[in-house]
């Protein structure tokens, strides 16, 4: 299973079907020495870093980058919600 984002306005030098070929093919030294030059927090490349680490058999590194997907999401969705009552003060005075 592989994760690709959908958002084009987060494009990245490295095209994720590249990224995917690559894992198709094996190749997780390459698609995690890509990834990690990239040096991004969107989750399909942390998702493909921690795929990379579990078929190394580094399975607590691709555990705590599973971690840091859900952690993103779920700040992603609290800053949201601080923003939103923040504007609703706002709005309110």
């Amino acid at each position: 299973m592989l994760l690709g984002t959908t958002n084009k306005k987060d494009s990245f030098p490295v095209e994720e079907s590249f990224i995917i070929q690559l894992i198709l093919q094996k190749r997780y030294a390459q698609v995690y020495e890509l990834l990690m030059n990239q040096q991004s927090t969107q989750p399909s490349s942390l998702y493909n870093i921690a795929l990379c680490l579990h078929w190394s058999g580094n399975f607590q590194e691709a555990l705590i980058h599973l971690e840091n997907i859900r952690l993103s999401t779920h700040m992603a969705n609290h800053d949201k919600l601080t923003a939103d009552s923040y504007l609703k003060a706002i709005t309110d005075k």
